[in-house]
């Protein structure tokens, strides 16, 4: 075999094992760690799977909500109508800015997430999502109206900013994932030069 045809299966097989380097390791961010009755006010910060959830803005309360009666909303059934997890996140202040990030640093998709109103299944929500890149650029800055599951597409994000735009808006059950590379990759790569080489050398 000519070492030009070696070359090009080789160089084949490396940019198909590349394009396939990563695995998705999606989770989803149901809130549910939140402690049972807690109502918190004041820059907090919420921690799970990998990812963190923290607020900045003035005089935030009710940012982090349960539907517990005892959580002093007074109905147990809050936010049934649009698949709240049991927790959720919710605040009427328009000016609290929730950043998502990945607690390694990884770039992360963010795929989809609940919204609605608190304790009202009719209401449309309305949420402002604006996405950065590795180098802290905006890359898309969106409005979602409406109640429900909202599926989207932002990519390789260093972090999402979720902002209310209006009434008692929740959201909840946030869908990302993280593409990670695969040692498989450089494992296969590595292979297939070995076994080439020993075929041209016969």
């Amino acid at each position: 075999m000519k070492i030009t045809k070696i070359k090009s299966i080789v160089f084949s097989a490396m940019i198909l094992l590349l394009c396939n380097s990563g695995s998705a390791l999606a989770t989803i961010i149901t809130l549910n760690d939140i402690p049972l009755d807690f109502r918190s006010q004041v820059l907090p910060s919420y921690n799970e799977g990998g990812y963190n959830i923290a607020a900045s803005c003035t005089n935030c309360s009710n940012v982090f909500s349960t539907v517990e009666a005892n959580a002093g909303y007074g109905a147990s059934t809050a936010a049934v109508g649009w698949g709240a997890s049991g927790r959720f996140l919710e605040t009427w202040n328009t000016s609290v800015v929730f950043r998502v990030t990945n607690i390694a640093g990884n770039l992360f998709h963010f795929k989809s997430f609940n919204m609605g109103w608190f304790d009202n299944d009719t209401n449309n929500a309305n949420w402002y999502i604006r996405a950065f890149d590795s180098l802290g650029n905006l890359v898309a800055n969106d409005s979602y109206i409406g109640r429900g599951e909202f599926n989207f597409n932002y990519l390789y994000v260093s972090s999402i900013e979720l902002q209310n735009n209006g009434g008692f808006s929740s959201f909840d059950n946030l869908n990302v994932e993280v593409s990670e590379p695969s040692i498989l990759a450089f494992m296969g790569l590595g292979i297939i030069g070995i076994a080439f080489t020993k075929r041209y050398k016969k």
